[in-house]
């Protein structure tokens, strides 16, 4: 059986379509675990509603907490031997979980992922093509951002005993990038599946969208994660600081734009001077990185305005 796990928090613009999409998937052993995380519109009433209609959907209604301790109490509520995540926002093709799952069966992978779609006319697309990474490829190559998925845990499935004793950080935002190379690195296979099976719906309230200093909470994430790479995995080094980097140029530029005053503004000139040699001479580097780290040499008045 396949736990989907859906936190909610004011969705009710887009929560019936989510909804839809996980109850009319192909692959029918599911259970549907709708954590409602202290929602003020009308999605309470929504998540009830389509529970009272599929005796596979179960709704913990609780005090809101975040994203992250949302998730947390879907764990712990699940029964299934597998885990998917789905974000109240988003939808998945009919097709998604059976994709997936068959994809795990056929390479004995612990995580399956599937490519997204930012338009709804893009799901499905894709040919039946399975990658198969070690979990340090995997990691490497999600780090250096070169794999058509991203780090995010949705449009993915888990073997259940993944999670075990692990949990996102609740009160950090970019809690996917957080926990995604320490899930990784508890698979010994991770298949990539060639289709587009995940709708991320982008609009003015998502997350990337609008500026607000939480956003800077990527560069603790950043930071713990560093540390565990040259703690757990060296060889990774090179490719976990080509991410850091990226992290601080895309905060300089926000906050040059958004927060000019901010004293953070230096500390990440600092941290782009620091990394920005290796990047540019480093394996496996994306292209975008490298002409940041080059154009970083024009200074940071000419850089903060790129």
């Amino acid at each position: 059986m396949v736990s989907v796990i859906i936190p909610v928090y004011n969705s009710e613009k887009y929560l019936r379509q989510c909804l839809d999409s996980v109850l009319a998937q192909t692959f029918c052993d599911l259970e549907v675990i709708v954590v409602d995380d202290g929602s003020t519109d009308s999605s309470p009433a929504i998540c009830d509603e389509y529970a009272r209609r599929d005796v596979r959907m179960r709704v913990i209604h609780r005090s809101n907490g975040g994203l992250s301790a949302a998730r947390n109490s879907g764990i712990d509520a699940a029964t299934g031997e597998w885990y998917t995540f789905v974000d109240s926002d988003d939808s998945i093709s009919p097709e998604s979980i059976e994709k997936l799952m068959l994809a795990a069966s056929q390479t004995g992978a612990g995580i399956a992922c599937s490519m997204p779609a930012y338009d709804m006319r893009a799901i499905g697309k894709g040919s039946q093509k399975i990658t198969v990474l070690d979990a340090d490829d995997a990691i490497r190559r999600t780090l250096h951002q070169t794999l058509e998925t991203t780090n995010s845990v949705c449009g993915k499935i888990y073997r259940s005993e993944i999670f075990d004793g692990l949990r996102f950080t609740p009160g950090l935002w970019y809690e996917d990038l957080d926990i995604f190379y320490r899930l990784y690195a508890r698979s010994r296979r991770i298949a990539f599946v060639n289709r587009r099976l995940y709708f991320y719906r982008q609009h003015n309230d998502s997350f990337t969208r609008k500026w607000t200093p939480r956003r800077l909470d990527v560069l603790i994430v950043m930071k713990r994660m560093e540390a565990w790479i040259i703690a757990n995995k060296p060889t990774l080094t090179h490719a976990v600081r080509d991410r850091h980097f990226a992290a601080a140029c895309n905060m300089y530029l926000l906050v040059s734009r958004h927060d000019f005053r901010n004293p953070v503004r230096a500390d990440l000139w600092q941290m782009i001077k620091r990394y920005r040699l290796k990047v540019l001479t480093g394996r496996g580097v994306r292209l975008k990185n490298r002409i940041g780290a080059a154009l970083s040499y024009l200074g940071p008045s000419v850089f903060g305005r790129l």
